[in-house]
């Protein structure tokens, strides 16, 4: 019986070949893009997962609360560590980790490493390490060892054992006491080398809040109740090292986050990329959709081609099969097809992966074990929504309406093909619409002024060690010698480690008193001493004393930074809208003046000029002699928060901001190499700096556009296939109209319309949901489009445009077809 059903089941699928291409094509399409999306929607699911101990690890992070606002920080102060252990027995072991990036020599060339870090030598029994050389125990005791992964290893060393040789990092010779397998992609803080850290010495909160802390507890614990009893620590430890300062509206506070949570976490200064649980839940949406598609586009054809198999159901019928004896051969017929879908989909899938890797600059790999269970799950879930219902509906066909003609009209059948194709128009326009919008969001972004040109700006940064400070000085002069170069500034950087953070103090006007800025919002800046500035800048507790006289109230806030010089605003093209620009000329601005930029103005309320109004923070104390316009010194997704301006005295602040043209790079590399022969070139084009912050948009909206094309084209393929069953049904209703004189322009509309009338009801429903998921979507940004019109019109034109597109063909040919031809038989 089984190869019965198998070569009934073969005839079928070669004598409507066209029908089972499109049924397997369009399945296999849908169903790899829904593994895909699964592979993607995983990776992003299960950072930091791989650590046997991750449901006992949990992150620390800080708060800087202000009088005025709160500024979160993804670090702490590295005296947290000790307190922790010794004052909560709960708390089995604490870990710090900071970055510290290297410069390694490999075949006389100068290599920067980024991902190497400081760390304690508990880090091995907290989180998961395979050591393939070497092992955990006393690996960082000694103050000169390295710890790396095997792809360091093999970089540095080729196929030599790096285990017990040298490796000279920034200078400093690191004997290399083990050699760990590399750490998954999915890990929230990538490492690749580990070096011994000592914080022994360390005992200030406040001057430095740089460090990553990881804490494991003795049994799971309850996250919020251990974070309420970290709120005694700041009247413990940090309170006493404020009072001297007279910072008495100033505290740090502690927060706690799962070490599966922290992949996700946002808002944070100082913290590592992040991903987004609401893109992960838009694209688990979008796999079911398009898988929906499939599916339904398979039912759809099924339930439509069974019209052709009718008379052969009735035959069957007639001659004593029964009603589950059909049901098994039909579902035999669906396991074949669906069979055959689900090998092409697995081939599509092993060629796309590396595809989308290399294309979108992602990484993502097919876990055999769960996507095997994934696949065979949706396997069953395919089999029985896509083949029961048409073996159910083949094998219900009675033989009496099949000879009386009834069963063609089947009001059942016909509602179901309109819901289904409904439905999938209304899939396809929702996503044509998300489609636009996050394209013309992202165009806005990348021709958004920002307020300054950053078209031919280089950013370079020499080292920072005092040993090479004269030679930062005479590369500098050097410089400024070269034609070259037009212009040249020294000082923060404007872009991500340019920040720092200071109390702010000045006197309201008395009816403008506004809300306290929310500083530190969306990652982006870099601030706290040891981060951005040095020693005394930058911390919670660098400003004191009176405000000055004002008609308000005093205010302090939490203000972000800049440090620069006269030609920073020339060399960057910001705008002034009122006073003037820092001068040398003025032996006072140096220690007394200060610019701001229009949201601090705003922020502090201020009805008229503020030039001239007194302000004190970064250990300065002056006056307003300059007002900004607003530049975005962080990404769109930010508001333009208030920053002050401060004249550049601290040595340290050397990156180097120039106007040059990208052809005339080599001559700036060469006189760097001239300079500093044993440090790498270090620098970044500022319209390169400007695409990364938005390179996580970039990549979603490529992943989001080519998951919707390939939406579109199943749903296309779906519809094909029904209008050229309808088309071929019609053939002699289309000969009688031919017959009674009708026009092909009227033969087209009346094969069409039902379909553009489907595609108009999908619109319908389609739109208002999608506008409501986009104004959502865009509300991730302070800045964006707004849903104007034309974008409703967008999907409009495309869905219609598509739509007689895909049926003009099969419905001019059926138009076309002799009268005399379509008439002959029945």
């Amino acid at each position: 019986m089984i190869k019965n059903y198998l070569t009934i089941a073969w005839r079928n699928l070669i004598k409507h070949n066209s029908f089972s291409f499109i049924n397997i094509l369009g399945l296999a399409i849908g169903i790899a893009t829904c593994m895909i999306i699964f592979i993607y929607v995983y990776n992003e699911s299960t950072f930091d997962r791989y650590n046997e101990k991750m449901d006992r690890i949990a992150r620390v992070t800080t708060i800087i609360h202000s009088p005025e606002s709160d500024t979160r920080m993804a670090t702490t102060p590295a005296p947290l560590a000790v307190v922790l252990k010794q004052d909560y027995p709960e708390v089995e072991s604490v870990v710090r980790l900071e970055q510290a990036p290297q410069v390694l020599k490999y075949n006389n060339d100068l290599i920067r490493e980024e991902a190497f870090y400081k760390a304690d030598q508990n880090v091995f029994s907290i989180f998961s390490f395979t050591f393939l050389q070497g092992a955990a125990a006393g690996a960082l005791q000694n103050p000169s060892s390295i710890v790396i992964t095997e792809t360091i290893a093999k970089k540095y060393f080729g196929t030599r054992s790096a285990l017990g040789k040298t490796m000279t990092c920034s200078g400093q010779n690191l004997l290399v006491t083990g050699v760990v397998k590399d750490r998954p992609d999915n890990s929230d803080i990538r490492i690749e080398g580990l070096l011994s850290a000592d914080y022994s010495k360390v005992t200030s909160w406040i001057d430095e809040i740089s460090l990553y802390t990881f804490v494991l507890f003795g049994r799971r614990p309850g996250l919020k109740s251990f974070e309420a009893g970290l709120q005694q620590i700041n009247d413990r430890y940090v309170r006493p090292e404020l009072n001297p300062k007279n910072d008495n509206g100033y505290r740090l506070g502690f927060e706690l986050e799962a070490l599966s949570d922290v992949h996700f976490t946002k808002g944070k200064i100082l913290d590592t990329p992040k991903g987004s649980r609401q893109l992960n839940a838009v694209f688990s949406i979008l796999a079911v959709f398009i898988l929906v598609i499939a599916l339904l586009n398979y039912i759809n054809l099924s339930t439509a081609k069974s019209m052709e198999r009718a008379k052969e159901v009735g035959i069957r019928k007639v001659s004593g099969a029964g009603k589950f004896q059909l049901m098994r051969q039909f579902l035999f017929e669906s396991l074949l097809l669906i069979s055959m879908a689900w090998l092409l989909s697995i081939v599509l899938v092993e060629v796309a992966v590396p595809w989308f890797n290399k294309l979108w600059q992602i990484k993502l790999s097919v876990d055999r074990g769960r996507g095997m269970l994934f696949m065979g799950a949706i396997f069953f879930v395919t089999l029985f929504l896509a083949g029961l219902y048409p073996a159910f509906v083949l094998s219900a066909l009675q033989p009496v309406s099949i000879l009386k003609g009834s069963w063609r009209g089947s009001v059942k059948g016909l509602l179901l093909r309109k819901t289904v194709t409904i439905v999938q128009f209304s899939i396809a326009a929702a996503l044509m619409m998300g489609t636009a919008v996050i394209y013309y969001q992202m165009k806005f972004i990348r021709q958004k002024d920002l307020g300054y040109n950053k078209d031919q700006l280089l950013a370079v940064y020499p080292p920072e060690d005092s040993v090479f400070r004269s030679s930062v000085d005479a590369f500098r002069d050097a410089l400024r010698q070269i034609p070259e170069v037009r212009d040249l500034t020294i000082g923060s950087q404007m872009q991500i480690g340019g920040l720092v953070l200071s109390s702010t103090k000045a006197a309201a006007d008395e009816n403008g008193i506004k809300s306290g800025v929310k500083s530190g919002k969306g990652g982006g800046g870099v601030v706290a001493a040891g981060a951005g500035g040095s020693p005394g800048q930058g911390n919670v507790a660098d400003a004191g004393g009176s405000a000055g006289p004002g008609s308000g109230r005093r205010r302090e806030l939490l203000c972000n930074y800049f440090q620069i010089d006269p030609h920073y605003l020339p060399v960057f093209g910001i705008r002034l809208a009122e006073g003037r620009n820092l001068s040398d000329s003025f032996t006072t601005d140096k220690k007394e003046a200060f610019l701001v930029n229009e949201a601090f103005v705003k922020e502090m309320g201020w009805k008229t000029s503020a030039i001239g109004r007194r302000l004190e923070g970064f250990e300065r104390k002056g006056r307003i002699v300059g007002v900004v316009k607003d530049f975005y010194y962080k990404s769109l997704h930010n508001l333009v928060e208030p920053l002050v301006l401060v004249y550049n005295t601290n040595p340290d602040m050397n990156a180097i901001n120039m106007k040059i043209r990208p052809r005339d790079l080599p001559v700036v590399k060469a006189l760097y190499a001239h300079s500093f022969p044993a440090v790498p070139f270090d620098y970044e084009f500022f319209d390169e700096m400007v695409s990364k912050q938005y390179k996580q948009d970039e990549t979603d909206m490529a992943l989001f556009n080519g998951f919707t094309l390939l939406a579109i084209f199943v749903s296309c393929l779906g519809l094909y296939g029904l209008v050229t069953l309808v088309a071929a049904q019609r053939t002699k209703e289309v000969g009688i109209h031919k017959v009674l004189g009708a026009s092909l322009n009227q033969l087209l509309s009346l094969l069409s319309r039902d379909f553009v009338r489907l595609a108009c009801w999908a619109l319908v429903i389609a739109l208002p949901a999608a506008s409501l998921l986009m104004n959502r979507w865009l509300d991730s940004y302070a800045y964006h489009i707004r849903l104007t019109g034309w974008l409703f019109l967008i999907p409009i034109v495309a869905l219609l445009g598509i739509t007689l597109a895909v049926i003009s063909r099969e419905v001019i040919k059926t138009a076309l077809v002799n009268p005399a031809k379509s008439l002959r038989s029945d």
